[in-house]
C-alpha cells in the first residue's frame, strides 16, 4: 500500500510541472480580468498564484496577461492594487 502512495505522489508532482493549457488557461485569464480593478483580498490571490505558477504560463498567457493589465491600468490610472498587478507584468516579461 505505501508503494502505490509514494508513486501517486510522485506523479502529481510530475504532473504539476506540465504547461498551462485549455481550461486551466481559461480559468487563469479570467481570474486575472474578473480581478483587476476589485479591492479585496482576491488581488493577492491571483497575483501569488500567478508568482508560484510563471514557469507553467505559456507565452501566450503571459502577453496576454501582460496586454490586459496594461490596458487597464492605461484606462485606470487610480486602481488599487496597481504595484501588485505592475509587478505581475515585471515578472512575466522577458
Amino acid at each position: 500500500m505505501r508503494k502505490m502512495y509514494e508513486r501517486k505522489r510522485y506523479m502529481t508532482k510530475q504532473s504539476i510541472k506540465k504547461e498551462i493549457k485549455g481550461n486551466e488557461s481559461v480559468v487563469i485569464m479570467s481570474a486575472v480580468r474578473y480581478m483587476l480593478g476589485r479591492s479585496s483580498y482576491g488581488v493577492g490571490s491571483v497575483c501569488d498564484y500567478l508568482k508560484t505558477q510563471k514557469d507553467r504560463l505559456t507565452q501566450s498567457n503571459k502577453e496576454v496577461i501582460c496586454r490586459d493589465i496594461r490596458e487597464y491600468v492605461e484606462k485606470n490610472p487610480d486602481i488599487t492594487y496597481k504595484n501588485d498587478w505592475l509587478k505581475i507584468v515585471e515578472l512575466l516579461t522577458p
